[in-house]
């Protein structure tokens, strides 16, 4: 089998096919991850944190995750 070399229009940067796909399946399961984590882990315990009626960690969860979303604006508008 020989190996083929995509490039994309516009870039002088050529990835093989191996690693396009490898990336791609990595890209996926990773995807799935983090989807299962913040979805039924985080809530469950952002949900628990809520129903203690300790204030004190619902509002330090809700500043890390304020913090977080801003992080991630600022590099997404650097990277733009």
């Amino acid at each position: 089998m020989t190996e083929q070399s995509i490039t994309a229009t516009g870039s002088q940067t050529s990835v093989k096919k191996g690693a396009l796909i490898a990336w791609a399946f990595y890209d996926w399961a990773n995807n799935g991850f983090a989807t299962v984590i913040l979805t039924f882990i985080f809530s469950a315990i952002f949900y628990n944190a809520m129903l203690s009626g300790s204030q004190r960690i619902g509002m330090s969860m809700v500043i890390v995750l304020l913090l977080t979303g801003g992080i991630l604006m600022l590099n997404v508008a650097k990277a733009s």
